[in-house]
């Protein structure tokens, strides 16, 4: 569900944190419907929270996929905009988890805003098993 803290997966970051590792990868998937906040206050929020529950975040992951973006691609151009930048303000990295599928009718096939960050490309191979690769375009 987006537009609430999921305390459950800040829970489990914050004992991942504490007996495996001294900092954690986190997703974020923005509120776009309904009575969402400014998506630099969802970012705030998101990362205070985690900072509270003394999470090191390594990286932020923005989930680039669908439903939950709208039809207009400049709108969600301009929010992935805020939103990076926010992340950024509060020196966490940001990097963006999609598909070329997703990222296309999200965005717009030829939009550069984001190009760079890390991407974290998914590719459903059709049995139930995901590829995933990290490209770093610089």
């Amino acid at each position: 569900m987006t537009g609430v803290l999921d305390q459950t997966g800040i829970m489990n970051l914050q004992q991942s944190t504490q007996y495996y590792s001294s900092s954690a990868d986190a997703y974020f998937y923005p509120c776009l419907l309904g009575n969402c906040s400014l998506a630099s206050d969802q970012i705030k929020e998101a990362l205070n929270a985690l900072s509270h529950a003394n999470v090191t975040v390594k990286t932020l992951w923005l989930d680039i996929t669908f439903p939950i973006w709208t039809d207009i691609p400049s709108d969600n151009q301009q929010l992935i905009r805020y939103l990076v930048v926010q992340a950024q303000l509060m020196n966490v990295k940001v990097g963006i988890f999609t598909n070329k599928t997703n990222w296309a009718k999200i965005v717009g096939v030829n939009w550069d805003g984001a190009s760079h960050l890390p991407l974290w490309e998914t590719d459903w191979n059709g049995r139930q098993v995901r590829n995933h690769r990290v490209v770093t375009l610089d």
